[in-house]
């Protein structure tokens, strides 16, 4: 009996130093989960700014190719502004700056004519070989020669002021901005319709002087 007792204890006691070193050998599990959230909210973070650069970078690139577009469709405003115009309709703006009186009265009767200096034949002198002219066909005060050379406009002219005769009178010289021509005498229609319309009843200088043709060829 006592034996019984006695082996009893011993397991008992055995089984409880067992149960103690399970404990003791035990290792707490560290908490995981407060540093998954970090790592969640730093990816979403990181997902955030990379949808915010896309965005600008895509916002960037429309604005881009629409600033490209406009450029590519916006005439340029010299092109626009230069018709081209002709010989004649820059003669009859050169007049409506310079002698805009004589002009238009030489055109309500008929007398206004239109002229060029060629190699062959020039009128006036060497100093306006090749230019162009609007003449009322009369003494050398009733012509004005005119060149254009990129945007700017050459005219001569003889001004008879300070000399006794006309024929030793020298050819006064002035330049005009050829879009500045436009701008004041070409821009809306009513102005285009009148240059155009006076341009066109300019006659032809070499018709009515074919034997000064004649002499000169």
């Amino acid at each position: 009996m006592k034996k019984t007792i006695l082996s009893l204890g011993i397991i008992c006691l055995g089984a409880l130093t067992l149960a103690g070193c399970g404990n003791q050998n035990k290792v707490p599990q560290k908490t995981v989960a407060p540093k998954t959230e970090q790592k969640v909210k730093k990816d979403t973070a990181n997902e955030s700014k990379a949808e915010s650069d896309t965005q600008t970078s895509d916002s960037d690139s429309v604005e881009s190719s629409v600033a490209t577009a406009s450029s590519a469709t916006t005439p340029n405003k010299q092109a626009t502004n230069d018709p081209q115009v002709t010989p004649q309709q820059l003669g009859t703006m050169v007049a409506f700056l310079q002698f805009p009186d004589w002009f238009k009265t030489g055109i309500q009767d008929g007398g206004m004519y239109y002229g060029t200096n060629n190699p062959k034949m020039v009128v006036g002198g060497n100093e306006v070989a090749g230019y162009d002219f609007i003449s009322a066909n009369g003494d050398p005060t009733s012509y004005i020669y005119y060149k254009k050379n990129g945007d700017t406009v050459t005219i001569k002219y003889v001004d008879p002021k300070g000399s006794e005769c006309v024929a030793d009178a020298g050819f006064t010289t002035k330049t005009v901005s050829y879009h500045n021509l436009l701008q004041d005498y070409y821009q809306n229609q009513s102005q285009k319709n009148e240059v155009n319309s006076d341009a066109s009843q300019l006659k032809s200088w070499a018709s009515v002087n074919q034997d000064v043709y004649q002499s000169q060829n």
